[in-house]
């Protein structure tokens, strides 16, 4: 198989890549032990894409979700209201509703859809 030929600048246009290994736009939050990533935000529309990363044993505290939220588990797990959630399971909660202390035993790394307005967005734009 021959090795894929370099894209030219014009087929790259309005494209953009984050290479798993980019460790460094990992942003510590205040609870030790959870991380988060921008990958993606699109004002206009009122929507970002983040990752998420707890340690294992990591606990987030109880909140109110400032819009609709979308969860996805790539790898781990996460309980979320007393359900325990792993790779390939996926998790929505509207805007407004309520999220009990969530928490990982072994760890996890998750994709999020927020809205702009999410005080993680907010946090991840800093």
């Amino acid at each position: 198989i021959a090795a894929p030929s370099k894209p030219s600048a014009a087929a790259l246009a309005g494209l953009r890549f984050v290479a798993r290994a980019e460790k460094a736009d990992w942003k510590a939050l205040p609870i030790p032990g959870a991380y988060l990533k921008l990958l993606s935000l699109e004002k206009a529309r009122g929507y970002a894409v983040v990752l998420g990363k707890l340690d294992p044993g990591v606990r987030y505290p109880a909140h109110v979700n400032a819009g609709p939220e979308d969860l996805f588990i790539l790898t781990g797990d996460l309980v979320v209201g007393g359900r325990k959630l792993v790779a390939g399971d996926f998790h929505h909660a509207d805007g407004g509703s309520q999220h009990a202390e969530n928490y990982s035993v072994e760890g996890c790394t998750l994709i999020a859809v927020l809205t702009t307005d999410d005080p993680l967005v907010a946090f991840a734009m800093a």
